[in-house]
């Protein structure tokens, strides 16, 4: 991890030095890549990304003369051979994660 100068914080000095030449507006985009909310007023919103998980129920037929080679067909069913249940998730989601988006 890389360690925080104590006058710029995450940025090196020479770009830190850069921002502070750079036009109205520049800065605050780069600045905002590392802190989102730096500069924003009061109540002004950020998108977050958030990554979820969840359990999904589905139903699918092969044809085959074994067990052994319906298992096999089964495992290479595509997303788009199999029908979904309506009420899809089972016992709810996990949130992976909660990130503000990055600003570009």
């Amino acid at each position: 991890m890389p360690t925080k100068d104590p006058a710029t914080g995450p940025l090196t000095r020479s770009k830190f030095k850069e921002l502070v030449a750079a036009p109205f507006g520049e800065a605050r985009k780069e600045i905002q890549k590392h802190d989102p909310f730096w500069g924003l007023k009061d109540g002004e919103k950020v998108k977050f990304d958030v990554e979820i998980k969840a359990e999904l129920y589905g139903h699918a037929t092969v044809e085959a003369s074994s067990q052994k080679e319906a298992e096999r067909l089964a495992e290479k069913l595509e997303v788009t051979e199999i029908d979904w249940e309506e009420h899809y998730v089972l016992d709810g989601w996990s949130i992976l994660s909660v990130k503000p988006r990055k600003r570009r």
